[in-house]
């Protein structure tokens, strides 16, 4: 357990240290800090908040696709383009999983989808380049491929000479992975911490409350079954005893975690 709102970024030394206890190599491909959203992220980084140049999250997923690609995390890459096309395609109903499936099924086909993704995300500009210029050439490229119009935008006080790729944290802190669940799908690793929060997407309280049928459950699902050896889940020191049911003591061992001046 950490204290929230300070120690979230002695969590990657704790992580090493249960690591060496249980003999396993610390690498960045082979062990990893999984958090729901960017917040977590950069308090565990210690990256200060950076500006935010999104105004929809269909240019959101488009930009975070070529990133992904940029990186060689091709999975990732087809999830968000996936989204990003189920969105322009779905609008508000895009969320509903089987309902869009069967539509694409009905009207192109799984296989063909997944090639019309994989055939935007391989030719979509490069995310070193401006987001002006990045913007503009994704643009006319989703036009072309899609034969539709599609506006994508950011906000107007976005610096536009800056490049997409820099708007994005950067996950590896030396020899440990630290990304979202969204961005670990599909991969293992040996030691996996998953780092909770009382506040935002996929908190204590939630994990506790909600059914195996809601979407934030099955993210930290997703999160949980990501490691081979050893699973860690870090949970904030304050948090209520009545939330604690899915961590029994009986069988999770609890851990303090402090920083060193502590």
């Amino acid at each position: 357990m950490y204290k929230a709102g300070g120690d979230e970024e002695f969590l990657k030394d704790k992580l090493k240290d249960i690591c060496n206890e249980n003999s396993i190599e610390i690498s960045s491909d082979l062990i990893a800090i999984l958090c729901r959203g960017n917040s977590m992220l950069r308090k565990i980084l210690k990256v200060e908040p950076d500006f935010n140049p999104w105004n929809d999250e269909i240019t959101r997923y488009f930009a975070q696709a070529t990133y992904y690609r940029d990186i060689k995390n091709y999975k990732a890459a087809m999830r968000s383009t996936d989204t990003a096309l189920r969105k322009i395609y779905y609008g508000s109903n895009a969320h509903r999983v089987n309902y869009v499936e069967t539509e694409i099924a009905k009207s192109i086909g799984l296989e063909a989808w997944r090639i019309r993704c994989w055939s935007i995300l391989k030719n979509a500009p490069v995310t070193t380049m401006s987001i002006e210029m990045w913007k503009s050439q994704t643009q006319t490229l989703l036009n072309k491929v899609l034969a539709r119009t599609v506006n994508l935008s950011y906000k107007k006080t976005t610096p536009i000479t800056r490049s997409v790729a820099s708007f994005f944290v950067k996950n590896q802190s030396e020899d440990i992975m630290v990304e979202t669940i969204h961005a670990a799908k599909g991969k293992t690793y040996d030691a996996v911490m998953v780092a909770l929060s009382n506040r935002g997407k996929a908190t204590v309280k939630q994990i506790a409350t909600l059914t195996p049928a809601d979407e934030e459950l099955r993210n930290v699902y997703v999160a949980m079954t990501r490691p081979r050896k050893l699973l860690v889940v870090a949970i904030p020191d304050n948090t209520s005893e009545e939330y604690l049911l899915r961590f029994p003591k009986g069988i999770w061992e609890y851990r303090a975690i402090k920083s060193e001046n502590e």
